[in-house]
């Protein structure tokens, strides 16, 4: 049994992602990677309490104790891959039940998507929310 639904865990993630970037954006006026390759943000810092670094065209941050790592896809930062949201719940199983296991996370995010309740955005890889995503079947 999981001690969060998967509707409030990629809620949380999202949240987790746009404090992430608002808290760098506050202190640099800019959260990009391109920001970093142009040398106008450090690709490694800390910013109101919280870690960063920047790989790629990503960034994992650990802010309020919680890892939580995103992409840039084509300017997006809220699409939902399951490995780096594995890297939030993976360490913590007793508050993330069986979302710590990466597995279980990607299959049941396979079946949503199969289901219309997440849409596919890069196919097997990433998905998003629908516009208007029913609540109650995600539990």
């Amino acid at each position: 049994m999981n001690a969060v639904n998967l509707e409030d865990l990629l809620q949380h993630y999202l949240t987790l992602v746009q404090d992430a970037i608002r808290r760098i954006e506050a202190r640099y006026g800019v959260a990009t990677p391109g920001a970093v390759w142009s040398g106008h943000l450090p690709a490694v810092g800390c910013v109101d309490g919280m870690s960063y670094q920047y790989h790629g065209r990503g960034c994992t941050a650990v802010l309020d104790g919680q890892t939580v790592s995103w992409d840039w896809w084509d300017g997006r930062t809220d699409l939902l891959d399951p490995w780096q949201i594995a890297r939030l719940t993976g360490d913590r199983p007793e508050a993330y039940g069986e979302w710590a296991d990466l597995r279980v996370l990607r299959q049941h995010m396979q079946t949503l998507a199969e289901q219309g309740l997440l849409e596919p955005v890069v196919e097997g890889h990433s998905y998003q929310l629908p516009p208007h995503q029913p609540t109650a079947v995600m539990a």
